[in-house]
């Protein structure tokens, strides 16, 4: 299952929980399995703020068409993840958390729209390793645990175990999330929620 679908099958529960206008924030906008565009669907329809972040401009670009398809008032940033969070001075809600590969990842088929997954590390001379990949979630998670709101819901996809020994690109983030401040709400191979307490 990919993480914006365990995502989407929330929307009831998220409807409840989280209030309109409230912020969600799409960490690795789309390439290719249409999260981008099914997100911002849901964040219109629950009466979000949406806004998603990329690191590579052609992705951005692609996914600001998208959005504004969708909302007018949706944003989409061409930053790093973790920049941008850090630098973010509004509540946090929701977040999908599915930025920088994964070694095994690399070459992948990727949409015309998308330069070759190498490429794009290459143009911000950034190696594409698991200990790079571990260490991009970890900093954002660090952020998350200061700036998210309580009650609300961090959604993490590519995790490719569940607990103890959780895998994947959260392999040491989810770890740190568990131990501040956040509760695993639901584990599916390549997908897990958690809920800030």
């Amino acid at each position: 299952m990919l993480g914006h679908q365990l995502l989407l099958s929330y929307e009831e529960v998220i409807k409840y929980d989280i209030p309109k206008g409230s912020c969600f924030v799409e960490i690795g906008s789309d390439r290719g399995h249409g999260s981008t565009r099914e997100l911002a669907e849901m964040s219109h329809r629950l009466g979000y703020n949406f806004i998603t972040v990329d690191a590579d401009d052609s992705i951005s670009n692609h996914a600001e068409q998208i959005v504004k398809s969708v909302n007018e008032n949706f944003i989409s940033i061409n930053d790093l993840g973790e920049n941008f969070l850090l630098n973010f001075d509004q509540e946090i809600h929701l977040v999908y958390l599915d930025a920088f590969d994964l070694e095994h990842m690399q070459d992948r088929p990727v949409r015309n729209f998308c330069p070759s997954t190498h490429g794009t590390y290459d143009k911000r001379s950034i190696k594409l390793t698991n200990k790079n990949c571990w260490k991009m979630h970890f900093d954002c998670a660090k952020i998350l645990v200061e700036k998210m709101m309580s009650g609300g819901y961090l959604f993490f996809d590519d995790v490719f175990s569940g607990f103890p020994d959780w895998d994947g690109k959260g392999k040491t983030a989810i770890p740190f999330l568990l131990e501040n401040g956040f509760t695993l709400i639901e584990y599916k191979p390549n997908a897990a929620i958690f809920k800030k307490l």
